[in-house]
């Protein structure tokens, strides 16, 4: 059996969005509940957070300010380079200077961000540097707002 659409379907005029704009800014998105880590504390317990959560990252911060982030990318690194993550501190390791979003980016702008630097988790920090939420591409497909 072969469905045919209406002929009443109304496609959108060029430059006009197919879908309507419910969520504009990522603080509309953004996870409040971030596990952080600090550049002190050894590589072990960064990734005991992150396999209890069962999350892809730290977010690394030192005196309220994001300094940095780990990554599961960043652990299977230090393993393939043989390194104790007992011994390891988290600031031998993580990816800073991080790249980070204020929290009233458009959505588009982040997501455009994560793309330009090839990353999967984006804090979001306040004028000040400091920690406000994180979101992941998981998030940006998750609330529809990227068709892949």
């Amino acid at each position: 059996m072969v469905t045919h659409l209406s002929s009443s379907l109304q496609l959108p005029a060029s430059g006009q969005k197919m879908f309507p704009r419910i969520l504009d800014q990522i603080e509309e998105i953004m996870s409040k509940q971030v596990a952080t880590a600090k550049p002190d504390d050894h590589l072990v317990t960064a990734a005991k957070t992150m396999l209890e959560r069962k999350i892809g990252c730290v977010v690394v911060v030192e005196q309220e300010k994001v300094v940095g982030i780990v990554t599961q990318s960043d652990l299977v690194k230090c393993a393939a380079l043989g390194h104790d993550p007992n011994n390891t501190l988290v600031r031998d390791i993580m990816s800073s200077p991080p790249v980070t979003c204020t929290a009233q980016a458009p959505v588009e702008e982040a997501y455009a961000h994560m793309r330009r630097n090839n990353i999967r988790h984006l804090p979001i920090v306040d004028k000040a540097g400091a920690l406000v939420g994180i979101v992941t591409m998981k998030d940006l497909i998750s609330f529809g707002k990227l068709i892949l």
